[in-house]
């Protein structure tokens, strides 16, 4: 049978009219648009989220860093203390001197330390605590530049011989190092010695970006640190700030510097950390702000233990 002979009928259920098509298509383009909006728009939020995170583990990895060191920081241990730039002595080693030496040897008492411990970086130092009360005194003090006590070499000693003979019996795990080098004071016996670590951080530039940086080490004057990224990118440079406070009812003081006095009466730092994603979500990086107070291990005066008074420390 043709299909002119079908009933008027069945032949209207052939096929789409070119209408139809046309309708069916546009409402097929809409669904597929909005589908396409609500695909895009999650993976919009994930991204954002994905920046979010990112700026907000940069800003905490460097916090923890950061605020560690400072805890670490022995007593007179502040060296430089600026605005957004602040430098640390952090002990590397604790030993007892032997007594005796001059400006250029010390011998002391270590446990036992690598080879390369005392001389390994132009930042490392060495200080013996000629403090006679309770106060620390640091000599020759933690600074950066020549007037730091260098070592240049060691060597083992005898430790069960002169001058180290008395703690000869109680040596057990310690090693006797002769150091030679510059600044050195004239130990007593019995007075503490510290290997430290000089560390700076500040924020800079490079590659057109800011960056939180660390001290790896210093160049071989001793004089120049040698820095590296710790967190970034970050905004600009007031993307990290020191506030400094002073005594026990923490007052706030101005950024001290170098200057010893204030130094020496810093009770606590807050530490302010600023940093953003390395991506962008429509144009703009997310930021993280995080903040933290850490208390300083200065003393001032002397700790002395009163007996018979309540709270009186002990």
């Amino acid at each position: 049978m043709s299909f002119a002979n079908l009933p008027l009928a069945r032949r209207g259920r052939a096929g789409f009219t070119l209408i139809e098509l046309m309708v069916a298509l546009v409402i097929l383009g809409l669904l597929t648009t909005a589908l396409w909006q609500i695909v895009r728009s999650q993976s919009a939020f994930v991204a954002s989220e994905i920046q979010r995170e990112d700026a907000q583990d940069n800003a905490r990895a460097a916090l923890d860093v950061l605020t560690g060191d400072i805890r670490a920081a022995v007593p007179q241990g502040v060296v430089r203390a600026g605005d957004s730039e602040l430098e640390l002595a952090l002990p590397k080693a604790w030993g007892v001197a032997c007594g005796g030496g001059s400006g250029t040897q010390l011998t002391a008492v270590f446990p036992a330390l690598p080879a390369d411990a005392f001389t390994a970086s132009n930042a490392s130092g060495l200080v013996v605590n000629t403090a006679v009360g309770n106060t620390p005194g640091w000599t020759p003090r933690p600074a950066v530049g020549g007037a730091r006590g260098f070592v240049n070499a060691s060597a083992a000693a005898n430790l069960a011989a002169a001058p180290c003979l008395a703690m000869g019996a109680d040596g057990a795990g310690l090693v006797a190092y002769t150091f030679t080098g510059t600044n050195f004071p004239v130990a007593t016996a019995g007075q503490l010695v510290m290997l430290y670590q000089l560390v700076r951080y500040d924020v800079a530039q490079s590659d057109n970006k800011w960056w939180l940086r660390r001290s790896t080490g210093m160049d071989a004057t001793g004089t120049t640190f040698t820095m590296t990224p710790l967190a970034g990118p970050v905004p600009a440079q007031d993307s990290l700030r020191f506030t400094y406070y002073t005594g026990a009812t923490a007052a706030q003081v101005a950024a001290p510097g170098v200057t010893l006095a204030t130094l020496d009466s810093l009770s606590r730092i807050k530490v302010k950390v600023v940093t953003q994603s390395n991506g962008q979500y429509q144009g703009r990086s997310s930021y993280e702000r995080d903040s933290s107070v850490v208390l300083l291990r200065n003393r001032t005066t002397s700790l002395q233990c009163s007996q018979g008074v309540a709270g009186a420390p002990c």
